[in-house]
């Protein structure tokens, strides 16, 4: 594979993985609570979790999707080159901090979150390093 390869595999992994992603489902979530009477943060009713990780795994999937609906722009190209570049550290950072059960207590991730969110970090640092060393 050339650079020019490569370079589009780290866009499509920024685009895919893009860390305002991240940001925007926060600040979401946030919103949604403050909207919603019943609707309380997960450490105080974790019953609500299952059926808003559902939603949250939803709008996740539709709104990394509708990225490809938008004109194929250099200016999105590149800025998707930048979130793959970006997405690294944000993905191992939040990793670590989703193991971490003497913060995380009943809310730390699952084993298959681990290795999918690991695996998924693991990736991207291999594609960016790709991109980066001849």
């Amino acid at each position: 594979m050339s650079g020019n390869s490569f370079t589009v595999v780290v866009a499509i992994l920024g685009t895919t993985i893009s860390p305002y992603l991240f940001f925007w489902q926060s600040n979401q979530e946030v919103e949604e609570i403050d909207r919603k009477d019943a609707a309380e943060p997960a450490k105080k009713a974790p019953q609500q979790a299952p059926k808003e990780l559902k939603r949250i795994r939803l709008d996740t999937f539709a709104s990394s999707h509708t990225t490809w609906a938008r004109p194929g722009v250099r200016i999105d190209f590149w800025s998707a080159v930048i979130n793959g570049f970006v997405a690294v550290p944000i993905m191992v950072a939040m990793m670590m901090v989703v193991s971490r059960h003497d913060r995380m207590k009943e809310f730390t991730a699952g084993w298959m979150t681990l290795v999918l969110g690991w695996s998924a970090a693991a990736v991207m640092a291999i594609a960016v390093i790709t991109l980066v060393v001849p």
